[in-house]
């Protein structure tokens, strides 16, 4: 079919920017290029999208997606939406969602699509839904929160409908992908986008200490763990825990450094690069401070630099919505680094929509990589690609790029008590999702991960982890890499 698709928004005035953002992320996925075209100039010659109300009258082949007032209703007037409301639905073989939809898909929840080899008519509107989780739109009507003042997964539609684990954003573009495939009688190929290759996993790791051995550590070892039994009163788990303690402090080498080696040694053996992201400021009792421009933190810096690792920015605990001090912290590391990191992560996850993200482009970060849930792994925005931020208080894209998180180690380890071997089983399933849909799965482990007193087997969790990665085809990079890679082969509208 032709590399250009006409694009028709006949929908609500209020909704017109939304729905041009929505159809441009859909597209920058697709690879095809499009344009938006007045009802009056639409040309029978080439497959036109219509997005709209009523059924239009045109000649020509038509995709009509039916937009839903109710929708435009809810965001015009800052609603939620009702979980209960979203009906269960089947796209590429799995479980979906539609959020909205046209009465005769309400009379009939199986007729999804209808129409002939002219004129197809989608009745839920996409459109709407897409946008909904691109823009994380449940989060800024939601005042659920946890104690770090997180949006919680358990709170997500996502999570009721139990669809965390799938990319509900991305069944929408291929089933919007086949019928442009039906009317065009033609395959819409999907050219690898990530360095020749069909989809990307990302490793990344938050540094968010550079020693273990600490006083307070060793204070809490042996005093509170073992004198007052603060975590376990059965007093021989407690001495089995003391000698094994007492081992590891002999060890020359501190676990989270030697995290740091063997992460380092691995991935240069695996011919890969990640992003490390490095902290430079305490504003709570939740940050830890470290050094990079001497010592250890100076070789460690260098040491990422030589092996062609990205290094990005790990705000402190409160920066998340505080400019001047994400602004200091980012300074420091450009200090340190002598060129301007491009991408950040904030600590704890902590991440206000859309605030955080004005402030990390405002500071002229390119990516960020929060966007997933603390308390469960999954996709949070709905989505497995790098899409630009929506503005819901201007109506404006936020120009940098969000990757989002698909797993992140310490969600398994204290929220959902899964093991070591459990939490690989669910990693890989993740990845053969992203591998499905040629996305992006951005993973998190922690310079802990070698720790085997406090973190056992999380070690071979991240090498196999790694290893399935590659054996699926796989492009392994930085964040800034991948990004790289993604839009070398995008359309211009988003990324000019």
């Amino acid at each position: 079919m032709a590399r250009e698709v006409q694009l028709v928004l006949d929908c609500e005035d209020f909704f017109k920017k939304k729905a041009a953002y929505t159809l441009e992320t859909l597209f920058q996925v697709l690879g095809l290029g499009f344009r938006f075209l007045d009802p009056k100039e639409v040309s029978s010659d080439d497959i036109v999208i219509w997005y709209g109300h009523e059924r239009p009258n045109v000649d020509g082949t038509v995709l009509f997606i039916h937009a839903n007032r109710e929708a435009q209703s809810l965001f015009r007037r800052q609603l939620p939406l009702d979980a209960s409301r979203a009906k269960e639905i089947t796209l590429e073989g799995e479980e979906s969602l539609a959020l909205f939809f046209d009465e005769e898909f309400e009379s009939n929840p199986a007729a999804v699509v209808s129409g002939d080899d002219r004129f197809r008519t989608i009745h839920v509107d996409i459109i709407a839904s897409a946008f909904y989780f691109l823009s994380c739109w449940q989060e800024v009507t939601s005042s659920e929160r946890d104690r770090h003042e997180r949006f919680p997964a358990s709170a997500s539609l996502q999570h009721h409908h139990g669809l965390l684990h799938l990319p509900i954003v991305n069944q929408y573009i291929m089933l919007l992908c086949r019928e442009l495939e039906r009317l065009s009688g033609q395959r819409i190929p999907q050219s690898p986008r990530f360095a020749g290759r069909d989809f990307a996993v990302c490793m990344t790791h938050d540094v968010d200490y550079l020693r273990k051995w600490t006083l307070g550590i060793v204070y809490r070892e042996l005093v509170q763990y073992f004198l007052l039994g603060r975590e376990d009163g059965d007093f021989g788990r407690r001495l089995k825990r003391l000698r094994a303690f007492l081992k590891a402090l002999s060890v020359q080498a501190d676990p989270y450094r030697s995290s740091i080696g063997r992460i380092l040694k691995l991935e240069k053996e695996s011919g890969v690069h990640s992003t490390f992201y490095l902290k430079t400021g305490v504003t709570s009792r939740h940050d830890v401070s470290y050094r990079l421009n001497d010592g250890y933190g100076h070789e460690f810096l260098r040491a990422l630099e030589a092996g062609g690792h990205e290094v990005g920015l790990h705000p402190s605990y409160n920066a998340f919505l505080d400019r001047g001090k994400m602004k200091v912290e980012k300074e420091r590391l450009e200090g340190a680094l002598h060129v301007k990191p491009a991408g950040v992560r904030q600590h704890f996850l902590r991440f206000r929509i859309p605030e955080t993200w004005k402030i990390q482009a405002e500071l002229g970060f390119i990516h960020d990589a929060t966007l997933g849930f603390s308390d469960h792994e999954g996709f949070r925005a709905a989505v497995c690609h790098p899409f630009r931020p929506y503005d819901i208080d201007n109506e404006d894209v936020i120009p940098m790029w969000e990757i989002p998180l698909l797993a992140m180690d310490g969600t398994f380890q204290s929220y959902r008590s899964k093991s070591a071997e459990e939490s690989l089983e669910i990693i890989k399933s993740l990845i053969r999702t992203v591998k499905k849909y040629h996305g992006v799965g951005v993973l998190l482990f922690h310079n802990t991960c070698y720790d085997e007193l406090d973190y056992p087997g999380w070690g071979r969790v991240f090498e196999e982890s790694l290893r399935f990665s590659l054996e699926e085809g796989a492009f392994v990079g930085s964040a800034l890499e991948i990004l790289n890679s993604y839009l070398e082969t995008s359309i211009p509208s988003l990324h000019a």
